[in-house]
């Protein structure tokens, strides 16, 4: 077992181990076996819990989405691309459907969990003979904003929860690019 600091030792629960991980970080598994029938020996099955804090633990946890009613989205790249395109970019696409269409596919290529995709499975349909990658590089250099810029703003998410939307908490790195940017990642509909 690592050396591990004696205000961890306060956390530690029964059947549980601590790992040491990268850094100062301490890590907090469950711990049991198994009979593993024709084998001498049981076998170990370790899964992790969650990292351990002077103030606790910080537990890992996964929300199944598929039978919890609950929807995640990513929603602050996609808010930032619409409000930010110019209309330049999208008359040179003929406006109308198509440049929605090819601004979409272009955002939900980008950003695979879009909350455009709630809508539209597949925006990139009907867009033939357009070349995404020059539209990309071209809607970012109008928009006068670097995409990896922008990526940081894919940690903002729209949530559902029966039938009601919100927005996760939006760090202070995402509300300076958004505030900079004059982007309100208030959540619209």
């Amino acid at each position: 077992m690592p050396v591990v600091p004696q205000w961890a030792m306060k956390w530690k629960r029964k059947g549980t181990v601590f790992r040491k991980a990268a850094g100062e970080r301490i890590l907090l598994y469950s711990n049991r076996s198994v009979r593993v029938p024709g084998k001498k020996n049981p076998r170990s099955i370790q899964e992790y819990i969650g990292v351990v804090t002077p103030e606790g633990v910080l537990e890992d946890f996964t929300i199944n989405t598929d039978s919890s009613g609950i929807r995640v989205w990513e929603y602050g790249f996609t808010k930032a691309v619409y409000t930010l395109v110019s209309e330049k970019f999208m008359n040179e696409l003929g406006g109308g459907e198509r440049a929605r269409r090819v601004l979409g596919c272009i955002i939900t290529s980008s950003s695979p969990n879009s909350y455009l995709l709630r809508d539209c499975g597949d925006w990139c349909d009907g867009i033939e003979g357009t070349c995404l990658s020059y539209q990309s590089r071209k809607l970012f250099t109008l928009m006068g904003v670097p995409q990896e810029e922008l990526e940081l703003l894919k940690q903002v998410h729209v949530i559902e929860i029966g039938g009601r939307s919100v927005v996760g908490d939006i760090g202070f790195r995402q509300e300076e690019i958004s505030k900079r940017l004059g982007v309100d990642l208030r959540w619209q509909r």
